[in-house]
């Protein structure tokens, strides 16, 4: 994404990145797990989706057991 602001513009930038607290199950690479938004002041000037770079699988029983009792990550 790119959007041409002047050099006294830019401290007017903001990014709003919204993504979920968890997400369950497998992730799919190229799958959208979220949002980043940008604006310019109080415009909104663009959106990039956020998505998965890579397949990442679904755990298995024993470390979600492991996350359960805080544990793992």
């Amino acid at each position: 994404f790119r959007y041409p602001v002047r050099k006294n513009q830019r401290g007017s930038l903001r990014t709003d990145i919204r993504l979920p607290a968890e997400i369950e199950g497998a992730v799919q690479e190229g799958q959208k797990l979220g949002e980043v938004t940008i604006h310019l002041g109080d415009r909104n000037v663009g959106a990039v989706d956020i998505v998965s770079p890579v397949h990442v699988p679904k755990a298995g029983i024993f470390t979600r057991l492991l996350r359960l009792v805080g544990i793992g990550s």
